[in-house]
């Protein structure tokens, strides 16, 4: 069961990443080409980009399957340091807890912080990686560390998908289940704690967050939801990118 799940999502994602070209023909392709030449060249105010970004990937994503190159170029178009932009891959991107990956994460973090010299950094989460993120920032001390936190297509509240059977071969895959006891500690209470600032960014056509309202986050939370794209494409979207660009600029 563990090696047909394995296969099946790794199968699912690949299909997935190969079909973005015809997927990345949105509404707002058109504003993108037009708006890139004054983007490389745009000069960017005092204080921006002062923290260094993270990208976390989410379920599966650490196997190379997480395609960041487009979010990432664009952010550098913009004026961000591709310096300043580094990648978090958790050891097991299939059967561990986020629970795992949190505490790996909050490594990773310190490390950042130690050779940049920044006091704290900027995260951006796709997929479950939001949610590692999140238990990062409430339980292990990333509220001190955290400035700005980014999720894209996160299942914030759950998603049905993860009802299959072929989730019970993932530790990860069971805390995404609507009503699993990870996610109701991780949401009680107050969902965005302290000073860190909480987007969460989410598909209305998302086919593996099921319901698309689930990847919304609650108290004080900026959320917005994009038309026309699914979970990976969230990825390639204009749009997004400019959300994400203006969660995590200053």
């Amino acid at each position: 069961m563990i090696i047909a799940f394995s296969l099946f999502t790794t199968a699912f994602l690949t299909i997935q990443v190969a079909a973005i070209p015809a997927a990345q023909a949105s509404d707002d392709a058109v504003a993108d080409e037009v708006t890139t030449a004054i983007e490389e060249v745009a000069p960017e105010e005092a204080g921006a980009w002062d923290n260094p970004i993270i990208l976390v990937h989410g379920f599966i994503g650490g196997y190379g399957l997480t395609p960041w190159y487009k979010l990432k170029d664009r952010l550098v178009s913009w004026g961000c340091p591709r310096s300043k932009i580094f990648e978090m891959r958790f050891k097991d991107a299939i059967f561990a807890s986020n629970v795992q990956n949190a505490y790996e994460l909050r490594d990773y973090v310190n490390y950042v912080l130690s050779v940049t010299g920044a006091s704290k950094v900027d995260l951006i989460g796709h997929s479950m990686g939001g949610l590692s993120t999140r238990y990062y920032i409430r339980n292990l001390g990333g509220i001190y560390k955290v400035d700005d936190y980014v999720s894209l297509g996160t299942p914030q509240h759950g998603t049905w998908l993860a009802i299959i059977p072929l989730a019970y071969a993932s530790i990860g895959a069971l805390e995404m289940r609507p009503g699993s006891s990870f996610l109701n500690a991780l949401n009680a209470g107050d969902e965005t704690p302290g000073s860190v600032h909480y987007t969460a960014i989410y598909a209305y056509m998302d086919e593996l967050v099921y319901p698309y309202w689930t990847a919304k986050l609650y108290d004080g939370a900026t959320n917005k939801g994009k038309w026309w794209v699914g979970h990976i494409g969230l990825l390639f979207d204009y749009t997004v990118a400019c959300w994400t660009r203006d969660a995590v600029k200053y």
